[in-house]
């Protein structure tokens, strides 16, 4: 939460990051998922991950498992708790939150489906020694892509009907 905090204060007012502080954690279930630290919601959050990657994308989950790679360390915790801002611009980081307060938390898990379906069209180019480099590099990258892609499946209903499936499957719905 601290670096949420100074993140937001770097290129806030006091008054407008404070606001923005309280909106982004008082008011959306997974930010409170996150930091109450509710661990059997945790684990229902790493197995939406795991789920999302094995039904939807078989071969980069093999080639992820293949090389023991922690898809809720590196994906989940790097992501969701700084609400992206470690991870992208704070622009960049606006465009998402924008789209969970429009359409709440399973937004999160529609931007990690955009995010590995990227991943999966450049496997090939996975250095499987530097994974998580590599998988920052191929996100920053084509991070316009994979907003459009969040934005092209939260109008599909084959994709919403699935991923509601496993929300509800976790108790996340």
């Amino acid at each position: 939460m601290n670096f949420l905090a100074i993140g937001l204060l770097s290129v806030l007012s006091l008054s407008e990051a404070f606001i923005l502080f309280c909106n982004l954690v008082l008011q959306k279930k997974f930010i409170h998922f996150t930091y109450l630290v509710n661990l059997s919601c945790l684990e229902s959050v790493s197995n939406v991950l795991k789920d999302i990657l094995e039904i939807f994308f078989p071969e980069l989950y093999r080639y992820l498992k293949d090389n023991d790679f922690n898809y809720w360390e590196t994906i989940w915790l790097e992501y969701v708790p700084a609400m992206f801002i470690n991870k992208f611009s704070l622009q960049k980081s606006f465009i998402i939150w924008d789209y969970i307060f429009l359409y709440d938390f399973p937004v999160i898990f529609q931007f990690f489906y955009s995010m590995f379906w990227m991943i999966s069209q450049k496997i090939k180019e996975i250095n499987p020694n530097q994974i998580c480099k590599e998988l920052n590099r191929i996100v920053n990258d084509n991070f316009k892509h994979i907003i459009e892609k969040m934005i092209d499946i939260h109008f599909s209903n084959s994709y919403i009907c699935k991923l509601n499936k496993i929300l509800k499957s976790e108790k996340l719905l």
